[in-house]
């Protein structure tokens, strides 16, 4: 399987390491999880939906804020908002404001949130960009992600597998180069 990974990070430390260098760009890094989404997702099928624009857009205000700074201000900055610019997941059922949440079941199919988790938001407020919403088993009730209303979530690392779940769109997500980081929840 092909996959976009010359540029990604291998963990948050190493991320913001290489945005205080200015290595690359967080616009940058955001477009290559997203290039790996789309070469690897019609397989893996891990994301419900991928929040394109808005990413990018959150990824070049953090680059502006990279811009105007020096490096010991930047570094300031990151110790103060400790996901900067970190591209993370979440599984579809934890709310974000005026996004679907549906909790992977054909039930809630057109539901929008009406607000925004608190888990979600502190992250937000952290920093973190999110790239869209993940997979599971239907009302987190599983242990496959094989149970979703909207498909079989594969295993990454060996396709004749599921991912395990019920958040197993989340691990499929960091797995797959999809995220750095994603969000499930406990069934």
């Amino acid at each position: 399987m092909e996959t976009f990974t010359h540029i990604l990070p291998d963990s948050i430390t190493d991320f913001h390491e290489n945005i205080l260098a200015r290595k690359y760009t967080v616009e940058e890094v955001v477009r290559a999880y997203i290039k790996n989404i789309e070469l690897t997702d019609t397989e893996i099928h891990a994301f419900l939906e991928v929040y394109t624009e808005e990413a990018v857009l959150h990824a070049r205000a953090c680059d502006g804020i990279v811009a105007e700074k020096t490096r010991e201000e930047l570094a300031s900055y990151i110790q103060k908002h400790k996901l900067f610019g970190v591209p993370f997941a979440v599984k579809d059922n934890i709310c974000m404001i005026d996004k679907k949440t549906t909790a992977s079941s054909k039930i809630l199919e057109n539901y929008t949130a009406s607000y925004t988790a608190t888990a979600i938001q502190k992250i937000l407020d952290a920093g973190a960009i999110c790239l869209g919403r993940v997979n599971m088993d239907e009302f987190a009730m599983g242990g496959s992600t094989e149970n979703s209303a909207f498909g079989v979530t594969k295993n990454p690392k060996n396709t004749a597998y599921v991912s395990g779940g019920s958040s197993g769109g989340s691990a499929a997500a960091v797995a797959m180069h999809g995220c750095l980081f994603a969000l499930g929840s406990d069934t």
